[in-house]
């Protein structure tokens, strides 16, 4: 059974290519070297316009996936192709499995809270008008079944309305002099938010794979710098490298409102010590362990609001369904 070609080269195909260019092997023959029935199409293209005069630069963001490319056209400006596209690989990986760690804490509490509300507010439109009807047959005593169905009502429209606001947000923050502008803000305001732990964090792993490929800490937050399609990141970069360029230290440089506070205390003890990489692995472990337990807490916390909703709306229902035959048992 053939397998199907790709349009674009996953992760393994340019793992592999990488890796067989760390050996002095030319790109036309690893290319042909490690073609197969996935990606055959993709490296015969490539050949095709190496054929025909094309660059590096202008054929290969063609066939990389989008979460790649953003890193590769920024190091291809400074870098040889084998070292600019392994260190995008490397920071891909890295982006890769914390936006999956996140996505997995919030995605079961977000789904089962928007299949509730919503099998709630399809509940209280098609169905409780005919349930009301029915009780005011058997009492008129009814208030506090209107005020739970108010509340019903309420929860469900704050929950509709706030995630309006968040796609709105999540659309007014799509341009990055926006984006830039409300970090800052959150940064000044909000000291020991998550999201800016999650920056921070991002920051440093990024400054030690770096060093692990033999680049200074300057020649890695230039190359991060040149990001221009993630410009929270690319502002930090930018900061810390100014500071750094001004003379300060790395604890002084980082002791900013853009930085985790965290990552300030940990700068302020890796200045004294000579191996300080060791440290700053120690913060990015730490700290990665940190956000983990906080999104697991959050997440934790909102499943047993949204249990004990669901609790009490069942035992609101049960006690409609049951107040007719209260009524008929004391007839």
């Amino acid at each position: 059974m053939l397998k199907r070609s790709r349009k674009n080269l996953g992760y393994d195909d340019l793992y592999y290519l990488c890796e067989v260019l760390k050996t002095g092997m030319s790109l036309e023959n690893a290319l042909e070297l490690l073609g197969n029935d996935t990606n055959r199409d993709c490296y015969e293209n490539i050949l095709v316009s190496f054929s025909k005069g094309e660059t590096i630069e202008e054929i290969f963001p063609r066939f990389l996936n989008p979460k790649v490319n953003d890193y590769f056209v920024s190091f291809i400006k400074a870098l040889p192709f084998d070292k600019a596209l392994s260190l995008a690989l490397q920071f891909y990986k890295e982006e890769k499995e914390t936006e999956e760690e996140l996505i997995k804490n919030i995605t079961y509490p977000f789904i089962l809270l928007f299949v509730s509300v919503t099998a709630l507010y399809l509940f209280d439109r098609l169905g409780m008008d005919l349930l009301m009807n029915m009780l005011k047959s058997f009492s008129d005593d009814l208030y506090i079944y209107e005020v739970i169905r108010m509340i019903i009502r309420v929860i469900a429209c704050t929950f509709y309305f706030g995630l309006i606001s968040v796609s709105l947000l999540a659309l007014y923050l799509s341009r990055k002099k926006r984006l830039i502008i409300s970090y800052e803000w959150l940064s000044r305001h909000l000291n020991n938010s998550i999201i800016k732990s999650m920056c921070s964090q991002k920051l440093i792993s990024f400054m030690l794979i770096g060093s692990k490929n033999g680049y200074s800490t300057k020649e890695v937050l230039k190359l991060i710098r040149s990001v221009k399609s993630k410009p929270v990141l690319s502002v930090m970069a930018y900061k810390l490298d100014e500071f750094l360029m001004e003379g300060r230290s790395l604890f002084e440089a980082a002791d900013f409102s853009l930085y985790d506070s965290l990552l300030t205390n940990y700068l302020r003890i890796a200045t004294g010590v000579k191996d300080y990489m060791s440290i700053l692995e120690n913060y990015v472990e730490l700290n990665r362990k940190k956000i983990k337990n906080t999104m697991k807490s959050l997440s934790l916390k909102l499943q047993l609001i949204i249990y004990a909703f669901i609790g009490m709306v069942i035992v609101f229902v049960y006690q409609i369904l049951f107040l007719p035959m209260s009524a008929i048992s004391n007839f």
